[in-house]
């Protein structure tokens, strides 16, 4: 498993945003394993990283804790089992302390093995394009954009494999 960690930190001066978007295409994974099965798409479990930074309110407090408080999907003793495996990141520097406090403006990358949920699988079709907008009839299980359990099982993720569109936000 291969993994590009640690991405730049860039603060732009706009005071609506702290940091710079990651862009959702980029982290997407490639050539994911699924299967079909009575018109429902499954997705097979795959290695992802996760990026972020330090929050506000993470500042002075045990990673860990943070992990377990706030990502509550993730088995209580989770985060510092993957800690001690090496699979948390802070700075670019792998994170094997568990009693390391967050401080502002860290960078923070997770490798986890994601499980998407499934599907209706449908063709992504498209209604309009033009260079402003592009409007698709979607399936009402699929979200729009990367967000929770999703990554790849997402409208921009299937325009991307299905149509090989890339860049759409």
């Amino acid at each position: 498993m291969y993994f590009k960690l640690c991405f730049p930190l860039q603060f732009p001066e706009s005071k609506k945003r702290k940091h710079n978007e990651i862009d959702a295409q980029v982290q997407m994974p490639e050539n994911v394993s699924f299967h079909i099965k009575n018109g429902i798409r499954y997705l097979k479990p795959y290695w992802s990283v996760y990026r972020t930074w330090a929050k506000g309110r993470w500042v002075g407090r045990r990673l860990v804790d943070i992990f377990a408080e706030e990502f509550v999907s993730l088995n209580r003793h989770y985060p510092a089992a993957a800690c001690k495996l090496g699979r948390i990141w802070v700075n670019c520097n792998q994170m094997t302390n568990v009693n390391y406090i967050v401080q502002q403006n860290d960078s923070i990358e997770h490798i986890g093995h994601r499980h998407e949920h499934p599907i209706l699988d449908h063709y992504i079709k498209v209604i309009d394009n033009d260079n402003d907008m592009l409007v698709v009839d979607k399936p009402p299980s699929m979200p729009v954009h990367p967000c929770g359990r999703y990554s790849v099982h997402t409208v921009l993720g299937m325009l991307r494999e299905q149509r090989g569109l890339r860049g759409l936000r």
